[in-house]
């Protein structure tokens, strides 16, 4: 898959993520619609418990992508960086050509704005990039050791996951993978070329992180142990930047929810005040009215008052 079709597959994902917050926004609002009541305390406590419940589990349920052995060279990781949010380095933006550059970039994310001094990470496209630590040794062994069953297509190890040693007709049967990219030769120079970009790959990344959460976007795992450990030390880092970006955007539609009543209310004090404003200057108008139209008969009782005093 070249960059241009990858790129447009992220963006698919993106536009069914975008839809997919919008339509959880709508449900968060037909939710608040149906409170009319003030909860008490038991059933506040019973609200948050159930909102918090639905933060774990909502990220079950997150669309995401995962890449595997790419970018691999700080140069491919800076262009796709660049593409998913706009960021380049400092230094580069000072090129002409650069700038050319970045304005053509097909931006998918807002690019991130330059941190403060004090700030330790930046946030770019990615949310994690995980490196397993393990050695080229230890790679050859176990990509060299695989074994698969040409009858049921059931792959094995001869050191980690070893046929049963009671079915000798297996063990004959058993042939290496097919995979001309698995010889040691071609193997070794892929471990080569890993090796001389990792260590600028990870300068690269590591100026990346979420800032709120406070977590690093390289991950630096061990790889050599059980895979069940492995696999629940990787979907550990994940479920907590998950469950921090979900109650992050809970949080955010509360406070939008908040503001939208607050506004509400305030927009009907307005109108409160505008009516009454409307009323007295209504009842100001009529007493005005009545005083014009009593004014002769006013007019008529001065001036008999007048006579009477001079009468006298």
């Amino acid at each position: 898959m070249s960059n241009e079709q990858l790129i447009e597959e992220i963006k698919k994902y993106k536009q069914k993520e975008d839809e997919r917050v919008l339509e959880l926004q709508k449900q968060f609002e037909k939710e608040e619609a149906k409170k009319k009541k003030q909860p008490n305390k038991k059933e506040a406590q019973k609200e948050e418990g159930e909102n918090q419940n639905v933060i774990q589990k909502r990220p079950y349920y997150t669309r995401g992508w995962i890449l595997i052995g790419f970018p691999g060279s700080e140069e491919q990781a800076k262009e796709f960086e660049q593409t998913l949010s706009g960021y380049m380095l400092e230094e580069e933006l000072l090129n002409n050509e650069a700038e050319d550059k970045k304005r053509r970039a097909g931006v998918l994310a807002k690019a991130p704005e330059k941190p403060p001094a004090q700030s330790k990470f930046i946030e770019g496209g990615f949310d994690f990039v995980i490196k397993l630590e393990v050695s080229g040794e230890e790679c050859l062994r176990r990509a060299l050791g695989r074994r698969v069953d040409p009858n049921t297509g059931n792959i094995y190890h001869l050191q980690d996951n070893p046929p049963p040693a009671n079915d000798t007709k297996l063990q004959d049967r058993l042939i290496p993978i097919n995979d001309p990219d698995n010889t040691e030769e071609k193997l070794q120079e892929k471990i080569g070329k890993f090796e001389e970009n990792i260590e600028r790959l990870e300068i690269w990344y590591d100026r990346f992180g979420n800032e709120g959460a406070q977590v690093d976007c390289l991950l630096r795992i061990e790889g050599v142990g059980k895979t069940e450990e492995i696999h629940s030390c990787v979907d550990k880092h994940i479920e907590e930047l998950l469950n921090y970006k979900m109650k992050e955007k809970y949080d955010k539609m509360l406070e939008e929810s908040e503001l939208k009543k607050l506004n509400e209310l305030s927009q009907a004090a307005e109108n409160s005040v505008k009516q009454s404003e409307a009323k007295e200057e209504t009842k100001e108008n009529t007493e005005n009215k009545v005083t014009e139209e009593n004014k002769p008969v006013l007019e008529a009782e001065t001036k008999v008052v007048e006579l009477i005093v001079m009468l006298i």
